[in-house]
């Protein structure tokens, strides 16, 4: 039997450096002719939830639970693709996840945890997490802040805040904390020698789905 593919995840506040990490850990897999796919969540060109995402994050007005009921079947509409994809053996980087959207939605402190934790149930588990921290003077001197409704200091903050959370709940074998504030070519290296290892370890090993069974 073939060997599957690895399921990388890069979670992390906004302009933390994640998008540019997946691009580099593609390049550099690519590199070694191994298949890997890219995928970004949340999935703006879906048919069904994209546009609608889209002007949220740019203009905001939809209610807390909805807003992250949408987001969760944004999801969902690509699990089946990513399932296929890893049985196949292609390897999977991918940037933002359930993570984010429980982080986000708890940082509006008007959904719990615990509620906003469900929807995702059952998704994919990802095999490795890569969580990027970046202090707040670095994060907001980044090119692009301020573009969406999301990129003030105190909620950035309460995200940071809320994956401390989520890490505390989750395996500790599988998140890695990447200290953002370093050169890119210093943190690439960190984490090829990481995404090494997982795709050694995982190549026979069932997918596994998300439980947040600890948050209840």
């Amino acid at each position: 039997m073939a060997a599957r593919g690895a399921f990388i995840l890069v979670e992390g506040a906004d302009r933390c450096g994640k998008s540019t990490q997946c691009k580099m850990i593609v390049e550099w897999l690519q590199s070694r002719g191994l298949d890997v796919e890219h995928i970004s969540f949340p999935d703006r060109s879906s048919l069904v939830t994209g546009a609608v995402l889209k002007d949220y994050l740019r203009e905001g007005g939809l209610e807390p639970h909805v807003a992250h009921l949408l987001f969760s079947a944004n999801r969902w509409e690509k699990v089946k693709e990513m399932e296929a994809l890893l049985n196949a053996g292609k390897h999977l980087v991918v940037d933002r996840y359930a993570f984010s959207g429980i982080a986000y939605t708890v940082a509006k402190k008007s959904v719990s945890l615990e509620w906003a934790s469900r929807p995702d149930t059952g998704l994919l588990a990802p095999d490795l997490v890569l969580y990027f921290h970046l202090d707040w003077e670095s994060l907001r001197q980044r090119p692009g802040f301020g573009n969406e409704i999301f990129d003030t200091e105190q909620f950035q903050k309460d995200v940071q805040a809320v994956f401390q959370t989520i890490r505390s709940h989750e395996s500790r074998d599988l998140w890695e904390i990447i200290d953002a504030n370093r050169p890119i070519h210093v943190i690439h290296e960190e984490i090829r020698d990481l995404v090494d290892r997982t795709i050694e370890r995982v190549g026979d090993q069932p997918l596994a789905a998300l439980s947040f069974s600890s948050f209840e």
